[in-house]
């Protein structure tokens, strides 16, 4: 070391990095969110894409907050889809069979798809419930 040197080291804050990359996703969402306002175009991100450290996914899901609806799917492994404190910000787990998480999505729509009735899966229950009706009429029974 020389007579004039003078180390310096810089110290970023802890969570200055996480501050930055949840500030990107959260105006992205903004973003997002106004643009389904406007003409009605949906948008999701996979969380597990971004290089996210475990801190910075709480800290988003924190600022999100929770809203008013919470759905939970099972299907080839348990789903959550919770509106975040933001009307049309979702927040979806899908877990594997053995829990594991395989997707954490953020979905900027109305209503996420994995809720919308596939449109052969109505036309099934319509038919079902006429041969119900059908059924009631001719045997004088209710409605099961």
């Amino acid at each position: 070391m020389s007579a004039g040197y003078i180390p310096i080291r810089s110290e970023l804050p802890a969570d200055s990095l996480s501050a930055g990359s949840v500030s990107a996703v959260l105006n992205e969402i903004g973003s997002r969110l106004e643009i389904l306002c406007s003409s009605g175009e949906s948008w999701r991100i996979d969380l597990r894409s971004l290089p996210f450290s475990a801190q910075e996914r709480d800290r988003l899901k924190a600022l999100l907050g929770q809203g008013e609806v919470v759905a939970h799917i099972a299907a080839l492994g348990p789903s959550e889809l919770a509106e975040t404190g933001y009307a049309g910000v979702w927040w979806v787990t899908h877990r594997n069979a053995e829990g594991a998480v395989v997707a954490e999505l953020i979905e900027v729509t109305r209503v996420p798809d994995l809720l919308e009735s596939p449109e052969q899966d109505v036309r099934a229950s319509l038919s079902r419930l006429q041969g119900a009706i059908a059924r009631c009429a001719t045997l004088s029974e209710e409605l099961p």
